[in-house]
């Protein structure tokens, strides 16, 4: 199979995806950073649909 990751992923570890393939691993710090702003812009998109 073919992978874009040179270096090896454990459970646990934070990735970025784009279109359905790892691209980079960033730390957890990273990971909440982007989880908070995905949440924050599907609540704005929910309260635009109301």
């Amino acid at each position: 199979s073919c992978h874009l990751m040179a270096k090896p992923l454990s459970v646990g570890d934070f990735v970025l995806i784009h279109i359905g393939f790892v691209m980079n691993k960033i730390d957890e710090r990273d990971a909440q950073q982007s989880l908070e702003l995905y949440q924050e812009i599907v609540t704005k998109m929910q309260l635009e649909t109301e």
